[in-house]
């Protein structure tokens, strides 16, 4: 079951491993020209399309029936096993057919992603997606602490390769298949932490009925339709900012939009606690409603931060070169606060069997952003793609705001108005989680 040093670890696990990933997305970019940076900021991309894509809901459906006792460890790792077999096999095909036929040499000269660059992209996608799934059964069988070591071993690797690597040899090449290797390091180490913690679980012969493998693919369809959804509706713009811009641009809006992670990473952890968890009667929803106010109030304060600190922050960081990140940080602002309810919310939703709300979010974002980001980002490059998403974060806030009102029966002055009793409970947790 939970515990307050859950809490504490799965938050500092995700400041950790957030933290890691800004430091090799600084390193590449002390170590690579902005145009560099920028190829490197598509095979980033192109991993997290693949991922994204071929995920289908496995993760979350994953988390979800294991944590509800719904399907046995055993069952969920063999379906699990199954469908990365199959993935591997059709991205196998497709990156075949796309040699072959020329579609990979249309990706290169329409969005100046080089072939190399895109097939690294799908092999570093399918180590990603097979890591994270091995996370998420953890995750349904309440390991948290595993989870969480994993986690930062996943940021910790590849940052750890592209040190040692580029010590001999800067290049963008190195970089790509030191990240590369890192991420397959990773999946080697979850797998063997997996099969020895598990082994008890793994060893269940519990057979599922059919109706439940529907459910499950049912219930992952829309968690994957919402997954893919949100993240082409964000991160979808940096394909147009290459397709209309050149590379470096690319870089500017990717590493604007990592620092933009950075500042959600507290709601992301919560988000992370709470999605195996909200399925238990016992759910705590009025905790909850005071995590998403203390969380807006620091939202508020990372904004204001934002505005007077980001220049001499990323030129310190980075070098003179990428300002622009900074100023592409400053226009993106406004998500902070625009996605630190959603980050919570969405999790939730879905942890409850209300995974369409988010979906309906995702939807509306996507469509909304993919026609303005048309028009503004040709006239105002990656400033354009900035305001955006901002226009997609208010939408997704929005949506699963009422969602969460509805489902609860709330209003939304009772969720987020602003209350005494919330700095009253953050001391009263805080003082528990450090035993007094």
């Amino acid at each position: 079951m939970l515990r307050p040093r859950h809490i504490l670890s799965t938050t500092g696990a995700t400041l950790v491993g957030g933290g890691l990933a800004l430091g090799l997305s600084i390193l590449v970019a002390r170590l690579l020209t902005p145009e560099q940076n920028g190829h490197y900021s598509q095979f980033v991309l192109v991993l997290n399309l693949l991922y994204i894509g071929l995920n289908f809901g496995l993760g979350p459906t994953s988390t979800f029936f294991v944590a509800s006792q719904r399907a046995s460890v055993r069952s969920v790792t063999k379906m699990s096993l199954a469908v990365l077999i199959v993935l591997t096999c059709l991205v196998l095909t497709i990156g075949w057919s796309a040699y072959h036929f020329g579609f990979a040499q249309a990706v290169e000269s329409g969005l100046k992603i080089p072939t190399s660059i895109l097939y690294m992209g799908f092999l570093a996608g399918l180590l990603l997606l097979s890591c994270n799934q091995v996370l998420a059964i953890l995750m349904g069988a309440h390991r948290y602490d595993l989870v969480n070591i994993l986690s930062v071993s996943r940021a910790a690797l590849p940052l750890m390769l592209v040190g040692i690597v580029t010590a001999w040899s800067p290049s963008l090449s190195a970089v790509i298949a030191a990240h590369s290797v890192g991420l397959g390091l990773a999946l080697a180490l979850a797998v063997w932490v997996f099969s020895t913690s598990l082994s008890g679980k793994l060893s269940e012969t519990q057979p599922e009925p059919v109706s439940n493998w529907r459910s499950m693919f049912g219930y992952g369809g829309l968690v994957y339709a919402s997954s893919l959804l949100h993240y082409l509706a964000v991160r979808g713009l940096l394909l147009l900012v290459s397709y209309y811009s050149a590379p470096e641009s690319v870089g500017f809006l990717s590493l604007a939009l990592l620092l933009l992670e950075v500042t959600l990473l507290l709601p992301s952890a919560v988000g992370q606690l709470v999605f195996p968890q909200s399925s238990a009667p016992a759910f705590d929803h009025d905790a909850l409603n005071m995590v998403l106010r203390v969380n807006l109030y620091i939202s508020m304060a990372l904004l204001l931060l934002i505005f007077f600190f980001a220049e001499p922050v990323v030129v310190m960081l980075m070098g003179r070169s990428y300002a622009p990140v900074a100023h592409a940080l400053v226009h993106l602002s406004p998500s902070v606060v625009l996605l630190a309810v959603p980050r919570i919310l969405s999790q939730m939703l879905s942890g409850q069997g209300h995974p369409r709300y988010p979906l309906i979010a995702a939807a509306l974002s996507l469509t909304s952003g993919i026609l303005i980001g048309m028009w503004a980002i040709p006239r105002w490059d990656f400033v354009g793609a900035a305001w955006v998403t901002n226009l997609v974060s208010a939408i997704t806030c929005v949506v699963t705001l009422l969602g969460y009102s509805r489902v609860h029966g709330l209003h939304v002055r009772q969720i987020l108005g602003p209350r005494l009793q919330d700095w009253l409970g953050m001391q009263r947790l805080a003082m528990k989680l450090v035993g007094r």
